[in-house]
């Protein structure tokens, strides 16, 4: 009996302090919200907004196949910057990389300072042809009214470039200078890998020995609604994105009548491979900027949460099954697999003789290629499947950027000044830019879109109906140009 009641007090103490740890690492989470800035408000007017239907109707669509000098719309790019902003055309210096990169210097004030990178892309995804009826405005007719912008490459990424231009020629409009000597690079080639726009980009600024302070690209935007239990809008600033690389598992056997299936065919074969990568996903974990993302995004929850965020040594597991629980979140915690082509069969009677797959992975920050296909070799086993890996656009986790640096509370002063209501927070960019190129020539690289978008916004990005609304466009030239002179 005495050691039942000594167990019982044991447990209590145990349960009494770990209640006590956790309340007082909850009191001890503090807010680490930047100091907004006050900004200076900015706007577009209907001639600025003629200048972003003029650049929505030049059709520069992705295409893998495209070299760089071959004639395209992408040739009207740098016209179209001297027509609509003559004062850049007139006080900085332009040059074009590789055919269609644009590079623009803009001179600071303290040639002292190491210079900052401010990067869009100017290539659009295609629209395949059984969509473009599903648009309600033309895709490429640059069309806009009293709200909203309409067309492909609005919010990924034209928007941006707009935006930077406009808050560059209202500066030099205004007699005045950027801080710190600012470049602008404009690539060409974002969604087919970067490779020969903001890479040749980054080789200039290698080769010519530039260190850049910064490098701000596209990435995560301010949310709206989306973070569970935030009352206020999330600005996420990435300060990371996830790999990329892509597997082909094929399979041979006999081909047969379909009267007759062997058991070892090609296609089964390969299924089961398939199913063992389902089953045996990488495992769940908080990396690194997703801890950044919980040290700020916590104290701004309401207690419950706020109480999970403060004791990850207790409530990692809960926190990680609730991110796995919807495909966005999953993908924070974890490098993901997807099985994107398969091919296998050319008649419905005929068991094929060979069967293929194709998997694309996104690898989170502490994990890498050679890591991915040991794992599949491990999956594959004893089985004849063959693995394939394809190296053109395969690309490790990119560097972890500070978020601690003088950079980062920069811009993150900035958006707290232009955007009212909003959290701001480090985080994961779980898709891809041209900013890891700039990795190798930037003390930090961060990925940040300054429009405030839902989720419905966020399915028009390489989606069917993008639009951009006139505030957000006003919002990002405000931010740009604030960005600019502090």
């Amino acid at each position: 009996m005495r050691k039942r009641v000594k167990v019982f007090y044991v447990l209590l103490v145990v349960f009494v302090l770990t209640i006590l740890i956790l309340l007082v690492k909850t009191f001890m989470f503090t807010s680490q919200q930047p100091v907004a800035f006050s900004v200076e408000r900015k706007s577009i007017d209907t001639q600025d907004l003629e200048s972003l239907s003029e650049l929505l109707k030049l059709e520069t669509i992705a295409s893998s196949d495209r070299k760089s000098e071959d004639s395209s719309d992408f040739d009207l790019v740098l016209p179209w910057i001297r027509n609509n902003y003559p004062l850049i055309s007139s006080n900085c210096d332009i040059q074009i990389i590789n055919n269609s990169g644009v590079l623009i210097k803009v001179e600071g004030k303290d040639s002292g300072l190491s210079p900052d990178l401010l990067a869009a892309h100017i290539d659009v995804v295609p629209i395949p042809e059984n969509q473009l009826e599903l648009w309600n405005k033309s895709p490429y007719g640059g069309e806009y009214d009293s709200e909203f912008v309409y067309g492909r490459g609005t919010l990924d990424d034209k928007g941006s470039a707009f935006a930077i231009l406009e808050a560059v020629e209202e500066l030099l409009k205004n007699n005045g200078k950027p801080i710190r000597t600012t470049y602008l690079a404009f690539g060409f080639d974002e969604e087919t890998g970067g490779t020969n726009g903001a890479m040749a980009i980054a080789k200039y600024f290698s080769d010519s020995g530039i260190k850049l302070n910064m490098a701000l690209d596209e990435g995560s935007v301010v949310t709206k609604g989306i973070v569970p239990g935030l009352a206020k809008n999330a600005a996420i600033i990435g300060i990371a994105e996830k790999g990329y690389v892509t597997f082909k598992l094929e399979s041979v056997a006999e081909a047969g009548h379909s009267s007759m299936p062997a058991r070892d065919n090609a296609v089964n074969k390969l299924v089961e491979v398939l199913e063992k990568i389902r089953k045996e996903p990488f495992k769940a974990r908080l990396s690194k900027p997703l801890k950044a993302f919980i040290q700020y995004l916590g104290p701004e929850m309401p207690f419950p949460e706020k109480m999970v965020f403060a004791n990850t040594w207790l409530f990692d597991d809960l926190l990680i099954s609730t991110y796995e629980a919807i495909p966005s979140g999953n993908a924070m915690v974890r490098t993901t697999s997807a099985v994107t082509i398969i091919d296998a069969g050319v008649k419905d009677n005929v068991v094929p003789s060979s069967a293929s797959a194709t998997i694309n992975f996104r690898i989170l920050p502490g994990d890498n290629i050679d890591a991915i296909e040991k794992y599949l070799k491990h999956v594959i086993g004893e089985s004849d499947v063959r693995l394939t890996r394809y190296d053109e656009f395969a690309k490790e986790p990119s560097k972890v950027s500070s978020h601690e640096s003088d950079s980062y509370q920069r811009v993150a002063s900035v958006i707290a000044g232009t955007f009212d209501n909003t959290v701001v927070v480090p985080g994961l960019v779980i898709a891809g830019t041209d900013g890891r190129h700039y990795e190798s020539i930037a003390e930090n690289v961060y990925r940040f879109s300054p429009f405030v978008l839902e989720s419905e916004d966020l399915e028009r990005i390489h989606g069917n109906n993008e639009r951009i609304s006139i505030e957000n466009l006003n919002s990002a030239k405000t931010f740009f140009y604030n960005l600019l002179i502090n």
